[in-house]
């Protein structure tokens, strides 16, 4: 669970990052090396010689005053909305991981595939008929011969070869009216995508319903603009669905099991969890609930990027900091229009086994995060904060052509700035102070 506290700033959303002040290395030699790509280009020490580390612990009772520390302060180039809101996790000890992701046998890919397919699909299509419509792509095919759709084996097809390991499986992909569903040996078991109403492209529609002639075969979330997104996952609000009502908190607990049941993202030592959600306007006073997750490691959330509508994030690093923070992991999106059952869900990951190298007890206050973002940022620019976040930020390090993946302790700032129109998420190490940011365009407010 996670403690969510408001304070005063309204419009958009900002997260922050932490470390510690006590690093235990768990695994010597093999920490160092896994941290060498992230300490190689460090902010330059005087940056971080003031920087007091704080325990978590005392971290959660010193935080209204952090809090009115940042809403009294008087930045020329930053102030805290009124609906300003912080998120810690409630452990009092993070760390630095080390993530491996798990290999799939062709069976394990394929019962997961028809298990989620029987559950959506199977009062429309038999195993048979799936098998003759679904596509199937092997390690040996190239992925331009998916271009265009052309002449592509079918599951029927290729099932034996996949079961004999003459052929390596990469790809099924099941496509036909109102069922979609994908899976990828490139996304590590989980399922990438699946649609009620087969369409494939996803983009948030912003224009105007009526200038399309056929809306039954467009998806609700291109036909209807979100109005709401928001943290607060576990809110008693209630909407109808196309049939019943629900709170929100129920429909995330449901969405939740139906995810994990299935098995539609991540496993191993990393639990799928809810972090934000977005309300989808479909008209006559119903309501679709879409629920976006992420990776938890005990608790804590693991930053996967910020994917909203299709727009992406772009790295743009401020300071000599500079490690390769390409987001790996993908965000996972649920949505339900439906009561007990998902409409569409997208990019699943697989399973992860988490090995714990460092251990922090300590992080870099708040207050003294939001003040380096405000330092960093410099003048000329009119910041609104959003929200900070108190979570695990994703860490790559290339090794002989080898990438290691791995997590470490971040503030996680979100802002906007009124000069541009441009959001800015910022990453704060809360053991050293280094930042950097990120660029997107949009945001619902």
């Amino acid at each position: 669970m996670k403690k969510i506290l408001s304070m005063i700033s309204a419009i958009l959303i900002v997260a922050t990052l932490a470390g510690c002040s006590k690093q235990s290395t768990l695994t010597g030699e093999e920490s160092q090396a896994f941290s060498q790509g992230v300490q190689e280009n460090s902010t330059p020490a005087e940056i971080i010689e003031d920087i007091q580390l704080q325990k978590i612990s005392d971290l959660r009772g010193d935080l209204d005053r952090q809090i009115e520390a940042i809403r009294n302060a008087d930045y020329d180039n930053l102030h805290a909305l009124d609906n300003f809101t912080v998120t810690i996790p409630e452990t009092d000890v993070l760390y630095e991981l080390e993530l491996t992701k798990r290999e799939y046998t062709w069976q394990e890919y394929y019962d997961k595939f028809y298990r989620v397919f029987e559950a959506n699909f199977g009062d429309i299509y038999t195993e048979e008929e799936m098998a003759q419509i679904c596509s199937a792509l092997a390690q040996e095919d190239e992925w331009s011969d998916v271009d265009g759709y052309g002449e592509i084996a079918t599951l029927a097809e290729r099932r034996e070869k996949f079961d004999s390991g003459e052929l390596t499986f990469k790809w099924l992909e099941f496509s036909k009216d109102k069922a979609y569903l994908e899976i990828s040996a490139g996304m590590g078991g989980g399922i990438y995508r699946m649609y009620h109403d087969g369409i494939k492209t996803r983009s948030n529609f912003d224009g105007d319903p009526e200038s399309y002639p056929n809306l039954s075969n467009i998806h609700v979330e291109r036909l209807f603009k979100a109005v709401k997104e928001t943290f607060d996952v576990n809110s008693d609000d209630r909407y109808e669905l196309l049939d019943t009502e629900v709170s929100v908190n129920d429909a995330a607990a449901e969405v939740t099991r139906i995810v994990k049941e299935y098995g539609y993202t991540w496993g191993g030592d990393l639990e799928p969890g809810i972090y934000e959600y977005r309300v989808f306007d479909l008209n006559d006073g119903k309501y679709g609930l879409e629920f976006e997750f992420a990776p938890f490691y005990k608790g804590v959330m693991l930053d996967c990027g910020d994917v909203t509508y299709e727009t992406y994030t772009y790295g743009m690093p401020i300071d000599l900091y500079k490690r390769n923070h390409d987001y790996y992991i993908l965000p996972a999106e649920a949505l339900m229009i439906e009561s007990g059952k998902l409409e569409s869900f997208r990019y699943g990951d697989g399973a992860y086994s988490a090995a714990e190298l460092a251990e922090y007890d300590s992080v870099i206050p708040l207050d003294k995060a939001v003040e380096i973002a405000a330092e960093k940022f410099g003048g000329g620019m009119k910041l609104s904060l959003g929200s900070a976040e108190l979570c695990y930020s994703e860490m790559y390090s290339k090794n002989e052509g080898y990438t290691v993946m791995g997590a470490f302790p971040v503030w996680k700032l979100k802002l906007a700035n009124s000069m541009d129109g441009w959001k800015y998420i910022t990453y704060i190490n809360a053991t050293t102070g280094e930042m950097e940011y990120y660029l997107t365009e949009k945001w619902v407010l």
